[in-house]
């Protein structure tokens, strides 16, 4: 009777369930540069995240209602919830680069560029977009960073 109740789990004892990702450090480089560089470490952050949506944040599909990037260049990709981050400056209306929730009718302008990605640490530039519409990140600056469902605010130093 014992072995007909583990034999009805579904699992097997060699399945291990997936990492919670998480995130220990946020790193901020070339912010006096028109694309600075994030590299994002910590744990269970899996595999690269898929773009999402499919298409780039530009011009056409981009600037399709109600979206309204008309950013060009390298302008970098959105990846949905999985890969993304937000920045509040004194003064300043908050502004995220790599995210979209289309319930919330978001598509975020500013994409990013990965430029490594692995298990364990997310390096990425942020797009055209950061440029285009003249935002700066300075020291001080409030961000709130997240991969894989895992979220790390701080200040930017």
């Amino acid at each position: 009777m014992l072995a007909a109740l583990f034999g009805t789990t579904g699992a097997s004892a060699n399945e291990v369930a997936p990492a919670k990702a998480r995130i220990t450090s946020v790193v901020f480089e070339q912010l006096s540069g028109g694309a600075p560089v994030v590299t994002i470490s910590g744990s269970g952050f899996g595999a690269r995240p898929a773009p999402s949506p499919s298409y780039r944040p530009t011009p056409p599909q981009g600037n399709t209602s109600p979206y309204g990037c008309s950013a060009t260049g390298k302008v970098g990709w959105n990846y949905g919830t999985q890969l993304w981050i937000s920045f509040k400056s004194p003064g300043k209306p908050l502004w995220s680069a790599g995210r979209f929730r289309p319930g919330l009718q978001e598509l975020d302008c500013v994409g990013i560029s990965i430029l490594r990605y692995s298990g364990n640490v997310a390096l990425f530039r942020l797009g055209a977009g950061y440029r285009a519409f003249h935002f700066k990140i300075h020291r001080g600056d409030k961000y709130t960073a997240s991969v894989k469902g895992a979220v790390k605010r701080g200040t930017v130093s």
